[in-house]
């Protein structure tokens, strides 16, 4: 009975030690996996990327992350109402989400921007980018 329990003890023992050698070998390799690299935020870039109803938001969320604000488009049109009109329509029409981004206020040598780049892109039903606008926010000099 003893040797049977002595058994049991350098079993648990000897596979805990295993399972702790498996956990360590794992850990380093996931931990030195590179994060995706995002995109710095410019006119260059968004022309690049983005072509206008074949991007998706997937492509964008990987190329500049999470946006800074979504907002639902209360105004869209139904998609019975879409199929009704003959004449083309402004990107807006198909819109469901505007996604709002805001480029760094800093330079890279860590002075600050006198504007900044902020652009709203436009995000159908299906998740496909149907348009984007950019504008510059001018920054008043700190004091």
């Amino acid at each position: 009975m003893m040797k049977r329990v002595g058994l049991l003890v350098v079993g648990a023992l000897l596979g805990g030690c295993a399972h702790q050698a498996v956990k360590s070998e794992v850990a380093p390799a996931a931990a030195t996996a590179p994060a995706p690299k995002k995109v710095e935020l410019s006119e260059a870039s968004l022309a690049e990327l983005i072509v206008k109803d074949k991007t998706t938001k997937a492509e964008v969320l990987a190329a500049y992350g999470s946006p800074v604000a979504v907002e639902q488009n209360k105004r869209q049109l139904s998609k019975d109402m879409l199929a009704t009109i003959k004449v083309p329509l402004p990107p807006i029409a198909r819109t469901k989400e505007f996604w709002t981004y805001n480029a760094s206020p800093f330079n890279a040598d860590g002075s600050m921007k006198s504007k900044v780049l902020s652009t709203m892109i436009f995000i159908d039903d299906n998740g496909v980018v149907v348009d984007y606008l950019t504008s510059y926010t001018h920054v008043a000099p700190p004091q």
